[in-house]
């Protein structure tokens, strides 16, 4: 999987097509899996069109790993993003036995399968739906 330094999370894949088919997607942007409607880049970018998320670990999927990174990072909270997998994502959650005081959205992609840890990222003025990690909340 090609590292991405930022993930841009869609509203869905019927959207990101209108939007590549419209060229509203930046330069130097790829879909993280084609099943998905993720886009990856190396720059920031801000669009009214998705939430930019800054990525922290990028892993092979396993739930243990995982659960040790997340509690290593402080992440008591999480936003869990699992595409093209079964699997109850309420499920995942007390299985990774989320504790302390900052939060974080994790994508699961089902290509071998990968996890990213994300933050988000503030891209502008009320971005409110932005505070991740580090953004002190």
């Amino acid at each position: 999987m090609s590292q991405a330094d930022l993930l841009l999370s869609a509203a869905g894949r019927q959207l990101l097509s209108r939007l590549r088919g419209v060229g509203v997607t930046p330069d130097g942007a790829w879909q993280l899996d084609r099943t998905t409607a993720f886009l990856s880049l190396n720059r920031m970018v801000s669009t009214p069109f998705a939430r930019t998320l800054r990525v922290v670990e990028s892993m092979p999927w396993h739930q243990r790993a995982a659960a040790r990174k997340l509690r290593q990072f402080g992440v008591g909270a999480a936003d869990i993003r699992r595409r093209g997998l079964s699997g109850d994502v309420e499920q995942i959650r007390r299985r990774l036995d989320l504790r302390g005081e900052r939060s974080a959205t994790i994508v699961i992609t089902r290509r071998q399968p990968w996890g990213l840890i994300c933050e988000a990222v503030r891209t502008g003025p009320g971005d409110d739906h932005a505070a991740g990690p580090d953004s002190g909340r």
